[in-house]
């Protein structure tokens, strides 16, 4: 029996990683993303103006369920609403409709009814909401946008999760200075695959920023629609370095192909970079155009490895010399080459959210060597991860080998996804590297 999970507002397929992973073992089971959520790559209101385009992604599911089967659909907040509409439209398919705290509407009023019920019993702390107004031709109402603030998510949903540590107290550091750290992920990712590590070194006081670079987490943008150079790629972390104040410094992580970005970023802003670091990540030299590191690597043969791993899709872009190359990780080279040693439910969080990514030959080809004055004036310290099957240890060492760092740490049983599978041995290592480079 197939269980189909639908989210609640705001949220995505990613909300019920927990619960896929503990089901799946079981039986059937799929975790949608409504349009414009997740990693769904609509946008509100560009391509998401109503409902029934909200919806859709569940009711092309239901629609693909065979004549004679039957489903277990499951909605929570407002994916009830959701589910009420599968229901009207597919009651023949559905065995059970399961509504987990989720709007559940009547048959004698609009669906809206349950909404405005709803609104007029919530306190007046409830409405700090972000809310947006935008006109949209042919309607007679503005087209309301509401964004959830973390405060409102901190008190109101997510007041009895995990905030990771629990029982550690919140250390102050040293003169009370908040050193602000600056978390970059690898291809294909986001912010979000540093929940981890984001959680664990707040509760120690630090002031920690992850970024979605263009195109990955929830950024909005799309590859190649939006982003088809490295340039774009990298803005927003060019733009939040551009906004860290004169005078300041900031620790940069990155991790995989979070390398090249760090170096673009210590080559524009080197003076505010207290110190860069490289988590398995790609580590260029001062000599070479950034693609020599794949080039070393073997990156084609490395696809040909892994060619039941990786989705490739080839696009001609007006302007380019060369196809343009998206890449889509696959759940079977997730597993083997990134997220093995990882828990069955951070891998499932990874399936959820992982999105295309490009690694940008031809601009990386073309682009000149970072230099030696910029990039190669901030102090740089590797962390090896011992473990990692997608950027060998041998690999990690050549790296270095290339392009020497000020200090090498090694976390010994970590996988590529050292965030994840060893994030309380990561914070350590960060927090040593702040404690020695910062003060």
């Amino acid at each position: 029996m197939k269980i189909i999970l639908v989210h609640g507002g705001g949220h995505g397929a990613w909300c019920w990683y927990k619960v896929v992973a503990m089901v799946r073992s079981q039986g059937s089971v799929t975790a949608v993303d409504l349009a414009a959520s997740g990693s769904d790559p609509r946008r509100i209101p560009e391509d998401v103006s109503s409902f029934d385009e909200y919806s859709q992604p569940l009711m092309d599911l239901m629609a693909s369920v065979a004549e004679g089967e039957k489903v277990v659909l499951v909605g929570h907040s407002f994916g009830g609403i959701s589910l009420a509409t599968a229901m009207e439209a597919f009651p023949e398919k559905i065995a059970v409709a399961v509504f987990v705290s989720a709007l559940l509407p009547d048959i004698v009023h609009p669906p809206f009814y349950i909404l405005e019920q709803h609104f007029e019993q919530l306190p007046d702390k409830y409405t700090d909401m972000q809310t947006k107004s935008i006109a949209i031709p042919g309607r007679s109402e503005p087209f309301i946008i509401s964004i959830l603030q973390p405060k409102l998510l901190a008190s109101s949903l997510y007041q009895n999760c995990s905030f990771e540590i629990k029982s550690r107290e919140k250390k102050r550091l040293s003169n009370q200075i908040e050193m602000k750290i600056i978390l970059v992920h690898g291809g294909g990712h986001g912010a979000w695959c540093w929940y981890k590590v984001v959680a664990m070194l707040r509760s120690q006081g630090y002031s920690v920023t992850a970024v979605d670079l263009a195109a990955c987490g929830s950024d909005p943008r799309r590859i190649p629609e939006d982003v088809s150079n490295f340039d774009e790629y990298s803005q927003p972390l060019m733009d939040l370095m551009a906004s860290v104040g004169e005078g300041e410094k900031v620790v940069l992580v990155g991790h995989s192909f979070g390398g090249l970005n760090l170096a673009a970023a210590m080559d524009a802003f080197p003076e505010k970079i207290a110190v860069a670091v490289f988590v398995a990540a790609v580590l260029p030299d001062t000599v070479h155009s950034p693609w020599y590191i794949f080039e070393k690597q073997n990156f084609e043969e490395l696809l040909d490895k892994y060619t039941d791993g990786v989705e490739v899709k080839s696009v001609v872009i007006p302007g380019r010399s060369e196809p343009f190359i998206i890449f889509t990780l696959l759940p079977t080279l997730l597993a083997s080459a990134f997220y093995q040693n990882c828990s069955i439910e951070d891998l499932t969080l990874g399936n959820m959210m992982v999105r295309p990514v490009s690694i940008f030959k031809e601009d990386l080809k073309n682009r000149a060597a970072f230099t030696k004055e910029r990039y190669g004036s901030v102090d740089k310290v590797f962390i090896v991860c011992g473990e990692d099957a997608m950027v060998t240890l041998d690999f990690q060492r050549w790296m270095i080998q290339n392009s020497p760092v000020k200090e090498v740490m090694e976390i010994k049983e970590a996988d590529h996804m050292a965030m994840l599978s060893k994030p309380e041995e990561l914070c350590q290592c960060l927090t040593t590297i702040v404690s020695k480079y910062v003060w």
